[in-house]
């Protein structure tokens, strides 16, 4: 059994807008008629690290705000990305598997793969691990999320070594009045799973606004991958008895080996809290911090084993366990 706690501060200052979003602003405002709303077409920093529109970046960038967000009413924050053009994300990333932030977590931009040649920025703050620049999508609340900003293709000259692929850039939703958003949902074919989320957010009078939310998901699991033994090493079971049942295939590599069983059920589940505060100084000036705690459980549960004895009687069932949990 796998468990895995984790503790995350987020800080964050919100600066005046720049002269050349005011003067957008400004622009915008000056060809509308007084009663007409004014819409503006959407400003992004992450291409350039100042004001832009999108038509105005240059390079490619994908947006995806709340709505197309909500549309796609996802279980991970990483299935929004799936249907990026250029970006290629499976395993951890996904709803459908353990959340992790290792080697299960797998992201291709444009052919260049690794969560670690990937920068994740959460509200502007670096979230990939300092040693080995790994994110676990987990953490994130797809029901918090504004929008996401993504960025293909080598950015190490604004952001550093870790955005050698792209970067992606996510912004939390902003209290603006007090509201409760309440989500969740089961799937009963194969694997069982379920997941809910609440999140309450308000504004006070005194500038202060808070955002607090928890997230719960389970699964029964996927049967795990085959396990292999060595055709070499592991002919015979204790005190040297031979065994039969393997079945004889080849590795990736096109080594001779043998599937003896498999692992079982991984069933897992994993929480996720988050409490962020906010505080305006003035319209244009906001300070923000943050505390987010995960915890995740991942085990394996009825393991099979092909290996029976060579007079047809099945193998010790510790010693099988022991030989699949070994490989």
């Amino acid at each position: 059994m796998k468990k895995t706690a984790c503790i995350f501060l987020v800080s964050n200052l919100t600066l005046p807008l720049s002269p050349n979003a005011l003067y957008a602003a400004h622009e915008a405002g000056i060809s509308k008629k007084k009663d007409e709303p004014v819409v503006f077409n959407p400003m992004v920093i992450s291409a350039t690290l100042s004001d832009k529109s999108i038509e105005e970046i240059p390079g490619t960038l994908h947006l995806f705000d709340k709505e197309k967000i909500r549309l796609r009413n996802v279980r991970r924050a990483g299935d929004i990305l799936q249907e990026t053009p250029g970006v290629y994300i499976w395993g951890a990333s996904q709803g459908s598997q353990a959340p992790s932030a290792n080697r299960g977590n797998r992201i291709s931009i444009r052919g260049v793969s690794g969560i670690s040649r990937t920068l994740v920025l959460l509200d502007n703050q670096k979230m990939n691990d300092p040693a080995f620049g790994t994110f676990n999508w987990a953490t994130l609340f797809p029901e918090d999320i504004e929008r996401i900003e993504v960025i293909p293709g080598a950015a190490s000259a604004l952001y550093g070594g870790n955005a050698f692929a792209g970067v992606i850039r996510v912004v939390s939703k902003k209290p603006t009045e007090k509201e409760i958003s309440l989500t969740g949902g089961y799937q009963f074919n194969s694997p069982e799973s379920g997941y809910g989320s609440a999140v309450y957010r308000d504004v006070f009078d005194n500038g202060l606004a808070i955002s607090i939310g928890y997230r719960y998901e389970t699964s029964s699991g996927y049967r795990d991958s085959w396990s292999f033994s060595d055709p070499a090493a592991n002919q015979a079971g204790p005190q040297g008895t031979r065994v039969t049942g393997a079945i004889p295939t080849h590795t990736t590599n096109g080594t001779p080996t043998f599937q003896i069983g498999d692992r079982g059920n991984v069933p897992w589940n994993y929480h996720v809290g988050q409490i962020k505060a906010y505080y305006d100084f003035s319209p244009t000036t906001r300070i923000s911090g943050g505390l987010r705690y995960l915890f995740s459980d991942v085990g394996s549960e009825n393991p099979t084993s092909y290996l029976s004895a060579a007079q047809s009687m099945l193998v010790e069932q510790s010693w099988a366990e022991s030989l699949l949990h070994f490989f």
